[in-house]
């Protein structure tokens, strides 16, 4: 079975002949782009009301003294959920079942769809079933941990995929009220949006583009993040010191989607980390391929337990990372390595 799929300028560029219920990748794009920026502003509401932190001034969210409550923990006792998280991908489900009835949905919090799809959408024929099979992949949070301490780098991650494939995909920066954006044969691009409101209204895009020729490793900035497992977090940590002399420093931000955005938009030049899953990746995996950086991911069937890589860049330093991890014992499964 194929375990990675690559992403690229050139094998992301032609857009499917027919997507069932009607809709173009472009609807898409915008489908998700809408309803994360929606779910963005309740996030970010719903943490003003479970909270005692006061705003500081020009600030989205209340930074001082604002411990947002953990309602469990999932993977590990490090791993929170809060009542964010919920409230928030109900809402996504919700809106994008009465908009594609027809497609299923993943999310981080509840999983797949219990029930088989309905079908007919966007004024389609309610038997219309042509085309590959449309799924929304959703992370109603991406960088809970930073949410629950009031640290700025949380986002709202919406994929749509077919058969397996992202093809639109929006991330929304929410402490900072940016979406990124991007669908198959078109551009990556960012947009204002304001989160102050229950509207959550999207403003004018921007294409997003890395123009630079190709980059030498040694002066790349790095993103990498950690698993929530002991055991995992220490093999990790091994793979960094391997590769933090070859590169020009690294930066974990604790927000996979919002690594592939900076990516995109020339904040980093490469990511990698071992052991995520697909709603971790899937639209910033697409947002960055199409602004010009090369992405490997493992496939969307495998899920964090493999401990497969994801590794993306701009060209020179993509191929250059997945040349250490390989030579770390670490281009497969991280759990392959011996703990120190």
């Amino acid at each position: 079975m194929t375990e990675t799929l690559l992403l690229d300028k050139t094998t992301t560029d032609h857009a499917p002949a027919v997507i069932s219920g009607g809709a173009s990748v472009h609807e898409l794009q915008a489908a998700a782009e809408e309803v994360a920026a929606l779910a963005a502003a309740l996030v970010l509401r719903t943490r003003r009301e479970r909270t005692d932190g006061e705003a500081v001034a020009g600030s989205i969210i209340e930074l001082m003294g604002s411990a947002m409550p953990v309602a469990q923990t999932k993977s590990s006792a490090v791993d929170p959920v809060t009542e964010a998280d919920r409230g928030a991908e109900t809402f996504i489900r919700e809106w994008l079942h009465h908009r594609f009835p027809q497609a299923t949905v993943i999310g981080e919090e509840e999983g797949a769809d219990s029930s088989a799809p309905a079908a007919g959408s966007l004024g389609a024929d309610p038997g219309d079933s042509a085309g590959p099979r449309l799924e929304w992949i959703v992370d109603p949070i991406d960088g809970t941990v930073n949410f629950v301490y009031g640290i700025p780098a949380f986002a709202v991650s919406v994929a749509a995929a077919l058969d397996g494939v992202p093809v639109a995909g929006a991330v929304v920066d929410a402490a900072h009220g940016h979406v990124f954006g991007a669908c198959v044969g078109g551009p990556a691009t960012v947009a204002p949006v304001d989160l102050r409101t229950e509207e959550a209204v999207v403003g004018e895009r921007k294409n997003i583009r890395r123009q630079e020729a190709r980059k030498d490793v040694a002066q790349a900035l790095v993103a990498t993040g950690f698993s929530y497992d002991a055991e995992r977090r220490q093999r990790q940590a091994g793979v960094l010191g391997a590769v933090l002399p070859h590169v020009r420093d690294i930066r974990r931000l604790g927000s996979a989607a919002l690594d592939l955005c900076m990516v995109a938009s020339g904040q980093v030049d490469g990511y990698y980390e071992h052991g995520l899953n697909g709603w971790d990746f899937a639209a910033g995996a697409l947002i960055a391929a199409r602004a010009g950086a090369t992405v490997v991911t493992p496939t969307l069937n495998y899920t964090a337990e493999s401990g497969l890589p994801i590794i993306a860049g701009v060209p020179g330093v993509q191929e250059e990372l997945e040349k250490m991890l390989l030579s770390q014992g670490a281009g497969g499964s991280i759990e392959q390595l011996s703990l120190p």
